[in-house]
C-alpha cells in the first residue's frame, strides 16, 4: 500500500502551514503523476502556499486546475488565491 489521497492532502497542507510554496506545488505535481485526484483541502492549501510566497501565477494555475477537476471552488478557496 502507497501513500493514499488523505496523506497527500496531509503532506500539501503541512506545507503551505510552514510557508513552503514551492515544495506544496511540487507535492500537487506528484500527485498528479501518480494519478491521484487532488480534493479541494489540497488545492487550496497548495493555493495559499503559493499566493503567500508571492507566486499568484502557480496560484491561478492552481485555481483553473480545480475547475478542470470538476471541483467546485468555495468561498475558502477563492480567498486563498486572491
Amino acid at each position: 500500500f502507497g501513500p493514499d489521497r488523505r496523506s497527500w492532502t496531509s503532506l500539501v497542507a503541512a506545507f503551505a502551514r510552514g510557508s513552503k510554496w514551492m515544495e506544496a506545488y511540487n507535492t500537487m505535481q506528484e500527485l498528479r503523476q501518480m494519478r491521484l485526484e487532488a480534493d479541494l483541502v489540497a488545492f487550496g492549501a497548495s493555493a495559499s502556499a503559493c499566493q503567500r510566497g508571492h507566486q499568484w501565477i502557480l496560484a491561478l494555475e492552481l485555481f483553473s486546475e480545480v475547475k478542470s477537476a470538476n471541483l467546485k471552488p468555495d468561498e475558502p478557496f477563492c480567498a486563498s488565491v486572491v
